[in-house]
């Protein structure tokens, strides 16, 4: 059965990055699956998730070499459901988080002048987004 947010619109470049996800809903055991495919807005993880779509959630990014490990926290919410995963469209990291995911996506991109454009354009929409918040608590 599959259950898709019809608002869902792909404006980020995806990229196929398998490492171990774990997601985290509150209250819940956490569900470890493999991260399919990642870009600067979401992911897709590939676990047997009984979660429901617009459920918050935190996912880790586990990623490992054989010289260093990296572990990224990202939170985010449910936007699709599948029978074999579950896609999380990321709303919070911290700058660190998001530089490394940056750094992922434009590596396995192999357009790094493409994924630059993109992680520009999102930091618009951000502020614009903050600076849109602001003025709503001023008035």
């Amino acid at each position: 059965m599959k259950q898709q947010n019809s608002g869902e619109r792909r404006r980020f470049s995806r990229v196929q990055y398998r490492v171990l996800g774990v997601i985290n809903v509150k209250g819940c055991v956490p569900i470890k699956g493999e991260i399919d495919n990642l870009s600067l807005k979401g992911a897709f993880v590939r676990a047997k998730p009984t979660i429901s779509i617009d459920t918050p959630v935190e996912l880790e990014i586990l990623a490992s070499s054989s010289s260093s490990e990296l572990k990224l926290k990202v939170d985010g919410r449910v936007v699709r459901t599948e029978e074999y995963g579950v896609a999380i469209e990321f709303t919070k990291m911290d700058i660190e988080s998001f530089t490394y995911l940056k750094d992922i996506v434009a590596f396995n991109a192999g357009n790094l002048d493409k994924i630059n454009e993109e992680f520009h354009e999102f930091l618009r929409e951000r502020i614009a987004t903050i600076k849109a918040e602001e003025h709503e608590d001023v008035q």
